[in-house]
């Protein structure tokens, strides 16, 4: 959606900071990185269990169809190239493996954006007994509860429900160290957890 996320992370970029759609614009190449006069915008959107590997997929089949259309609008000389509004400029730099640490004080919907924007590099994670845990799959909830960020509320085949900063996080997907990622409830019976557990950054 240019100009926002300029850079070499514009599909986690997107989610992390919870767009209700992605884009994948053609465009003119400049020398500035992804400046250049837009020839023809293409946007879709951003489901709630979207990550960035499955909204790569779905971006990469609309810039297929969409370089199809620029081609055909080249050849018939109809194609207008627009300025991009510099002003409304944002930048998506690259990530990095601490970027994955989740702050439980923030709400459950961004801890939600952040562990689906990072799936599946460099993913998010958490502490555990002081040990990391990997988090996927998540869906932002909105039970209410008196308990301190980071306290695990429940744990069963449904998932973990965590307290966040505002609501609960489901998860429904965790990978502990030295292990590959499976669904909690396969979790659970190598790793059985008690109510009340914290979750630490």
């Amino acid at each position: 959606l240019v100009p926002k996320y300029r850079g070499v992370a514009p599909i986690p970029g997107a989610l992390l900071n919870g767009e209700k759609e992605a884009g994948v614009p053609m465009m003119e190449m400049e020398e500035s990185l992804d400046t250049g006069d837009m020839i023809l915008p293409g946007a879709i959107p951003i489901q709630p269990m979207d990550t960035a590997a499955t909204l790569a997929g779905k971006l990469s089949q609309l810039g297929g169809e969409l370089l199809v259309k620029t081609l055909d609008l080249m050849r018939a000389g109809q194609a207008n190239p627009i300025k991009q509004d510099d002003a409304q400029a944002s930048l998506a730099p690259p990530l990095k493996k601490e970027d994955g640490l989740i702050d439980w004080n923030k709400s459950a919907f961004t801890i939600s954006c952040k562990i689906r924007g990072l799936d599946p590099w460099p993913t998010a994670y958490t502490y555990l007994g002081g040990k990391r845990l990997r988090l996927f799959m998540p869906e932002a909830v909105g039970e209410q509860n008196d308990a301190a960020p980071g306290t695990l509320i429940r744990a069963d085949k449904k998932g973990l429900l965590i307290a966040a900063g505002s609501g609960c996080l489901l998860v429904r997907e965790v990978q502990k160290e030295g292990s590959k990622r499976m669904p909690v409830q396969a979790f659970l019976q190598g790793t059985p957890l008690e109510i009340g557990q914290i979750f630490s950054a």
